[in-house]
């Protein structure tokens, strides 16, 4: 595949579903653009030119206005987001509406990387905090790419999985650090038997 061109084509400007103003790019990113973005994250700043080369005519550019939701928890997973520029916070509302803020992610980071995998709706919130310019690849692209057996969409695929796997080896380090450390609480003692079940599984 060849890399798509720069991203200075004519935009076209809409309301985002979300209530956010977006513009959407014609073209997508060049391969030295998709190194930006990757470059700083875990695993996926491993992928090869040519893996790059081939995930660019995938890719879409959208950018938000601070103050934009990006999408909503429960909305449909459809797409993966990587931030070029700006930033961009996670939360999760509780019954009450209150947010609950989970992580604010700034350049280089990614965002709904676990829809790829679960097809399941969106597990929180995302909002943009400032002007925030995004490289996007829709899940209809990738599984696309991946039906049509292309090398670079399967290397994506197993980066993320290196870098979802890295996040629960963290969680589980944290779980049995909080355990050891209130050992005597009955709650732990029963939320590790599950915990414990499923590890001793792998």
């Amino acid at each position: 595949m060849m890399a798509a061109t720069d991203d200075n084509s004519e935009m076209e400007e809409d309301s985002a579903p979300t209530g956010g103003t977006k513009k959407w790019h014609g073209n997508g990113a060049t391969v030295t653009q998709c190194r930006r973005v990757t470059k700083g994250i875990p695993f996926l700043d491993e992928l090869s030119d040519d893996d790059l080369q081939g995930l660019a005519p995938l890719t879409q550019w959208r950018e938000y206005v601070a103050g934009s939701t990006i999408f909503f928890e429960d909305d449909a997973a459809d797409a993966v987001y990587f931030i070029m520029e700006g930033a961009v916070e996670i939360f999760k509302s509780d019954d009450t509406g209150k947010k609950l803020p989970l992580v604010i992610l700034r350049d280089a980071g990614v965002i709904g990387e676990m829809g790829l995998f679960s097809r399941e709706e969106r597990s929180a919130t995302a909002r943009t905090l400032t002007s925030v310019r995004l490289l996007c690849i829709t899940n209809d692209a990738l599984y696309g790419a991946l039906d049509a057996d292309e090398l670079a969409a399967h290397h994506l695929v197993f980066s993320f999985a290196r870098v979802l796997s890295q996040r629960l080896n963290e969680v589980n380090r944290k779980l049995f650090e909080l355990y050891d450390s209130h050992s005597e609480s009955p709650t732990l003692r029963e939320l590790s038997h599950p915990h414990q079940s499923l590890l001793s599984e792998f």
